[in-house]
């Protein structure tokens, strides 16, 4: 079973600053939310089989809301988030071990903020997990990159060739990614930003598949200028 985990209990402070009165995943591009536009991609995705939402235990009725308005399907559950993002994936292992245990599970981390997701990365990653235990996708460099101790002055460059761009979504074997989290549990370190970062302590590698350019996080107004471009192109603004 391929089970995506949809992660929208961030606050996104960097977007938009005071001007924003919601949490970026709510917030409308062309009357639509952003949770909404990945939540339909993986809802429509014929691999996919379930879906679990997190977000902030004050917004649960409005995920519910949107799920309802758009009529989002294989919807597992609405959890509630911790108060970091590794907290948050683990509230939705926990909701489901309620109900899975078997090892042949596949579990989907992605960010709703990636709202421009599409079927080809979700794909690709379920087939990375035929043949491995940790899959993400990753886009490599191809500015010039160089080292700066202090921001200001050029230090050496760095081989663009051997740095890549880590995205969501991230798949994983469910076993693998629970036993993962219970580790970093024990050890009381809390403050993994991805869980590719989790796998270095299970010593589990984790197997890059191509992704996208265009699958961007939202993070600041300039990337709503860009995604809301790329939207316009699939025909969103009609």
């Amino acid at each position: 079973m391929n089970i995506a985990v949809v992660l929208a209990a961030g606050n996104g402070k960097r977007f938009l600053g005071e001007n924003r009165n919601v949490p970026k995943q709510f917030f409308e591009i062309y009357r639509k939310e952003v949770i909404a536009y990945s939540l339909e991609t993986f809802s429509k995705n014929e691999n996919i089989d379930e879906i679990v939402v997190v977000t902030n235990l004050e917004y649960t009725k409005k995920v519910q809301e949107i799920i309802k308005k758009y009529d989002i399907k294989k919807i597992k559950g609405v959890v509630a988030g911790g108060v970091t993002r590794q907290a948050s994936v683990y509230s939705a292992l926990h909701f489901l071990r309620t109900f899975y245990t078997a090892t042949d599970n596949n579990i989907i981390i992605h960010d709703a903020a990636r709202l421009l997701v599409t079927d080809k990365e979700i794909n690709d990653v379920l087939d990375g997990l035929k043949t491995h235990y940790a899959v993400t996708v990753a886009v490599p460099l191809v500015d010039t990159c160089v080292e700066s101790e202090d921001g200001v002055i050029m230090g050496k460059a760095v081989d663009r060739s051997k740095i890549y761009r880590i995205q969501t979504p991230q798949g994983f074997k469910f076993d693998t990614l629970v036993k993962a989290h219970k580790i970093a549990q024990g050890l009381g370190d809390n403050e993994f930003t991805d869980d590719c970062s989790l796998m270095r302590l299970i010593n589990e590698p984790v197997y890059l598949v191509k992704g996208n350019p265009t699958n961007l996080k939202l993070t600041t107004g300039d990337d709503l200028v860009i995604i809301k471009g790329i939207l316009e192109e699939r025909g969103y603004n009609k």
